[in-house]
């Protein structure tokens, strides 16, 4: 399915009279795709098996007490984010990681982005493409 929208605040509107209100949609595997493309988030399969390895599918201390699902840190501060809603989260990875990502047209494939993901140092697990590569085999066969 396709949707139009404009952005107006924390708002995201339907060309039809539907609104959605991203701080209002409940955490779930259709609504982080969908809060995906209303974000503008690029590789959403990745960044959902980013959000599970990270969160351990969603049971993390960091998921529960700060809705932080991709392990994402305040180095000025040396705390996790914290934000009020879990599409804060991906607002942050957008702004303070994705926005980063330079690659588009032929050069945008998975492997591209997980190299992206790997040259800039997200995690420190030497394994952690290897893991992410398993998550999103694990979310494909679901399908």
């Amino acid at each position: 399915e396709s949707y139009n929208y404009f952005i107006d605040s924390t708002d995201i509107y339907l060309t039809e009279p539907d609104t959605i209100v991203v701080e209002e949609l409940e955490l779930n595997e259709e609504n982080f795709y969908l809060a995906c493309e209303i974000l503008n988030i690029k590789h959403p399969t990745v960044v959902y098996a980013q959000a599970l390895h990270e969160s351990g599918h969603f049971t993390s201390n960091w998921f529960k007490q700060y809705n932080n699902f991709l392990g994402l840190w305040n180095s000025y501060k040396h705390e996790p984010y914290k934000f009020d809603h879990w599409t804060g989260c991906l607002r942050g990875y957008r702004d303070y990681i994705q926005y980063r990502y330079k690659y588009t047209g032929d050069d945008d494939s998975t492997d591209m982005y997980l190299k992206f993901i790997d040259d800039l140092g997200y995690a420190e697990d030497p394994l952690y493409d290897t893991k992410i590569r398993n998550m999103i085999k694990y979310i494909e066969e679901r399908v």
